[in-house]
């Protein structure tokens, strides 16, 4: 379900190996590409473009980071994230603050399972095994986040450090009134931003 177009080269080596080198760009669901990846307990429907830039072997039967090293670029429009560990303690910063929108305007972007989120962007790179995430944001109707960190891809360990505003909506409203405003939202008009790790 993915469209991919490949630009590069590609020279077999001893031993069935099939080093590359060129770029990839990759655009379709999110999600899919995500149930592939094993990660669809996480994240689910989505307008994905990603570029990848580098290098890498090939040997038929062993994993796809195998000596992959370069770039990438990834962003996804109009996905969700869906609630479950260390997550859920993220959405429950912003269930009290949306409660009434379940009850009263039932917006798609907090109705259901998760986060609706309009862009999710990374950029990084690649070294073998091991994604360094240089720059994550994330914008939605909900929060805003922003971070960094690493995911080793052989063992599905990630270290990602978070910075999100939870209540954004609520203090756009906050910061207008006269004072009072300045004073519980400051220079940056922010009250609240919480850390994860």
């Amino acid at each position: 379900g993915q469209h991919v177009v490949i630009s590069g080269s590609a020279i077999p080596l001893e031993s069935g190996v099939l080093a590359w080198n060129g770029l990839a760009l990759v655009q379709g669901e999110f999600g899919t590409l995500m149930k592939q990846a094993e990660l669809n307990k996480l994240f689910q429907n989505g307008k994905m473009t990603s570029l990848f830039v580098g290098k890498g072997e090939f040997k038929e039967g062993e994993k796809w980071w195998r000596g992959l090293q370069g770039n990438f670029r990834l962003r996804v429009d109009d996905g969700r994230i869906i609630e479950g560990g260390t997550l859920t303690h993220l959405l429950a910063a912003i269930s009290l603050i949306d409660l009434p929108k379940y009850l009263v305007f039932k917006r798609s972007d907090v109705v259901g399972k998760g986060l609706l989120y309009d862009k999710l962007q990374v950029e990084g790179t690649f070294n073998a095994e091991l994604l360094d995430i240089h720059r994550l944001g994330l914008h939605s109707s909900a929060l805003d986040a922003g971070g960094k960190g690493t995911v080793n891809l052989k063992s599905g360990e990630m270290d990602i450090l978070l910075v999100a505003r939870p209540w954004q909506n609520v203090e756009a409203i906050v910061s207008y009134i006269p004072v009072l405003g300045y004073i519980l939202t400051g220079e940056d008009k922010s009250f609240l931003r919480k850390v994860y790790r």
